[in-house]
């Protein structure tokens, strides 16, 4: 896994890609805290400007602007209990009367670092599992296997 891993990092600390992970979360930011339009729109809304570009810095991209969508969208749901994103409707619930009370910004720092935390978190989690997943999903079979949980529902044949 390490032979991938490290030049993904190498490949991530490019100048051109840091630079388009930086425009992508400040876009992605703003299409996630306008009500309407949510993170997989955005990047719909993105996918023929990356068609140019090499596909690895493409995804970076796309990645950052889904990512600053699922946070931008916790910004309107503070601020005017709007979410901006589907995913940011819990957050209302919390954050408006935060902002009600004059404490909007220690909401949104609160919305922040949980929006970080939550994206470390699952990105490692996504390193780390994604294979023992891939293997485990492969061992399912259809219902014609005998070994199959299914194989009990089938009609005995007569």
């Amino acid at each position: 896994m390490l032979e991938f891993a490290i030049p993904s990092i190498l490949n991530l600390l490019q100048p051109l890609n840091i630079f388009l992970m930086i425009v992508g979360l400040a876009g992605g930011i703003i299409i996630g805290a306008l009500p309407g339009l949510s993170a997989t729109m955005g990047v719909a809304l993105m996918v023929p400007v990356t068609f140019t570009m090499d596909p690895s810095t493409g995804l970076v991209m796309l990645g950052a602007i889904y990512i600053g969508a699922i946070y931008g969208g916790a910004n309107s749901a503070i601020l005017i209990r709007t979410p901006g994103t589907p995913s940011s409707v819990a957050t209302t619930f919390d954050g408006w009367p935060m902002c009600q009370a004059g404490r909007a910004d220690r909401g949104l720092y609160t919305s922040l670092l949980s929006s970080s935390f939550g994206g470390i978190i699952g990105s490692l989690f996504l390193l780390f599992m994604a294979a023992p997943l891939a293997r485990f999903s492969l061992q399912f079979g259809g219902p014609e296997n005998s070994g199959s949980a299914y194989s009990a529902f089938r009609p005995s044949p007569s």
